[in-house]
């Protein structure tokens, strides 16, 4: 299968031009997982243009259906998920049997992410699990499993170094808050959601999820 050319600057890749990149280059700053999903993200007759904020915005993406994943698992008070392709939506399968429509096949995936989040909110442990079996089900057709050996040590270390980051600015805004300097804490929330970090108090603690960072527009 041969995909349309992917760009740079408006320009067709190639070396007779010089700005040519090699993956192994790219990987030193972006997590491997995240540039499969970028790259997925285009049908592979369009054309794609490749940038880093681009993938980094992909990424973002991505890591809400991984942070569902690792949420799920803690709830359900799960270490493994088993493959089953009688879970995956349907919808999820005629996409990618509509000429490989990987994109739209993505689109599904975040759907039932979407209703799944809800059903955490609610503690709908049964509907959880199944949403759990399915996203997973389906990411890994794509080659995109995060529980997969493949990857699950590369995003063991990256959630870690996020899950740290955050775990910071979460202890200062508790230190805030009692010292009842609730602006100060206000103002630590709001910056985590500017960039993307949705926190959410709980009886269990804090927790925090990656979204799509707040636009230029909406702040």
């Amino acid at each position: 299968m041969h995909n349309a050319w992917v760009t740079t600057a408006g320009e067709k890749m190639s070396k007779s031009l010089g700005n040519s990149l090699l993956v192994s280059e790219v990987l030193k700053r972006i997590p491997p997982i995240h540039l499969r999903y970028y790259l997925a993200g285009s049908h592979y007759r369009s054309m794609l243009e490749f940038s880093d904020a681009a993938v980094h915005e992909a990424g973002i993406g991505f890591e809400r259906m991984s942070g569902f994943i690792t949420r799920a698992m803690e709830v359900l008070k799960i270490s493994t998920v088993e493959i089953d392709g009688d879970s995956r939506a349907e919808k999820f399968d005629a996409e990618m049997n509509n000429d490989f429509g990987v994109p739209n096949a993505i689109a599904v995936i975040h759907e039932v992410v979407r209703a799944a989040n809800s059903k955490l909110a609610e503690d709908d442990t049964k509907a959880v699990r199944a949403a759990l079996v399915s996203v997973v089900s389906m990411l890994d057709v794509l080659g995109m499993n995060p529980l997969d050996a493949q990857w699950e040590q590369e995003q063991s270390s990256s959630q870690d170094i996020i899950g740290q980051l955050v775990q910071v600015a979460i202890d200062q805004r508790a230190d805030a808050r009692s010292r009842k300097d609730f602006e100060a804490a206000d103002a630590i929330r709001n910056e985590l959601d500017r960039i993307g970090i949705a926190l959410e108090d709980t009886k269990e603690g804090v927790r925090f999820s990656i979204r799509s960072p707040q636009s230029k527009e909406s702040r």
